[in-house]
Protein backbone atom coordinates (compact mmCIF):
# COMPACT_ATOMS: atom_id res chain seq x y z
CA UNK A 1 0.00 0.00 0.00
CA UNK A 2 3.08 2.51 0.56
CA UNK A 3 4.28 1.51 -2.87
CA UNK A 4 0.73 2.88 -4.54
CA UNK A 5 1.00 6.06 -1.92
CA UNK A 6 4.60 6.78 -3.00
CA UNK A 7 3.62 6.30 -6.85
CA UNK A 8 0.57 8.52 -6.33
CA UNK A 9 2.15 11.50 -4.74
CA UNK A 10 5.24 11.24 -7.06
CA UNK A 11 4.74 14.29 -9.95
CA UNK A 12 7.34 12.79 -11.77
CA UNK A 13 5.24 9.57 -12.57
CA UNK A 14 1.88 10.45 -11.94
CA UNK A 15 -0.88 13.23 -12.10
CA UNK A 16 -4.36 13.77 -11.58
CA UNK A 17 -5.95 15.77 -14.07
CA UNK A 18 -10.12 16.44 -12.97
CA UNK A 19 -12.60 16.49 -15.73
CA UNK A 20 -15.70 18.25 -14.80
CA UNK A 21 -18.74 19.93 -16.54
CA UNK A 22 -19.88 23.61 -16.16
CA UNK A 23 -22.82 23.04 -13.37
CA UNK A 24 -22.73 24.26 -10.17
CA UNK A 25 -22.91 20.00 -8.84
CA UNK A 26 -19.80 18.90 -10.86
CA UNK A 27 -18.18 21.86 -9.83
CA UNK A 28 -18.06 21.14 -6.26
CA UNK A 29 -17.60 18.11 -6.56
CA UNK A 30 -14.27 18.46 -8.74
CA UNK A 31 -13.54 21.33 -5.78
CA UNK A 32 -13.87 18.94 -2.82
CA UNK A 33 -11.80 16.06 -5.24
CA UNK A 34 -8.62 18.51 -5.79
CA UNK A 35 -8.93 19.60 -2.09
CA UNK A 36 -8.87 15.94 -0.56
CA UNK A 37 -6.07 14.81 -3.69
CA UNK A 38 -4.06 18.23 -2.01
CA UNK A 39 -4.25 17.26 0.95
CA UNK A 40 -2.85 13.71 0.36
CA UNK A 41 -0.01 15.78 -1.55
CA UNK A 42 -1.06 13.59 -5.09
CA UNK A 43 0.06 15.95 -7.96
CA UNK A 44 -2.87 17.61 -9.69
CA UNK A 45 -2.17 20.18 -12.42
CA UNK A 46 -4.73 20.47 -15.16
CA UNK A 47 -8.83 20.27 -15.16
CA UNK A 48 -10.57 19.70 -18.37
CA UNK A 49 -13.91 20.97 -18.56
CA UNK A 50 -15.84 18.73 -20.78
CA UNK A 51 -19.70 20.28 -22.77
CA UNK A 52 -17.95 23.99 -23.66
CA UNK A 53 -18.57 24.99 -27.11
CA UNK A 54 -16.15 27.08 -29.27
CA UNK A 55 -17.13 30.36 -30.29
CA UNK A 56 -16.97 28.99 -33.68
CA UNK A 57 -19.74 26.60 -32.92
CA UNK A 58 -23.29 26.87 -33.86
CA UNK A 59 -24.68 25.97 -30.78
CA UNK A 60 -24.15 28.73 -27.39
CA UNK A 61 -21.50 29.17 -25.44
CA UNK A 62 -21.73 28.38 -21.79
CA UNK A 63 -21.20 32.28 -20.31
CA UNK A 64 -18.11 33.62 -19.81
CA UNK A 65 -18.75 34.28 -16.26
CA UNK A 66 -18.78 30.50 -15.54
CA UNK A 67 -16.31 29.96 -17.38
CA UNK A 68 -14.52 32.62 -15.11
CA UNK A 69 -15.86 31.80 -11.94
CA UNK A 70 -14.54 27.68 -12.37
CA UNK A 71 -10.99 29.18 -13.48
CA UNK A 72 -11.11 31.09 -10.23
CA UNK A 73 -12.34 28.11 -7.91
CA UNK A 74 -9.98 25.96 -8.73
CA UNK A 75 -6.86 28.57 -9.66
CA UNK A 76 -5.96 27.93 -5.74
CA UNK A 77 -6.13 24.36 -5.80
CA UNK A 78 -4.06 23.49 -8.49
CA UNK A 79 -0.49 23.00 -7.70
Amino acid sequence: MEDARALFRNPETTEFVIVTIPTVMAVAESGRLAKALRSESVPVKSILINQVLSCFSERPNWPDKLINSIYSSFCALLN
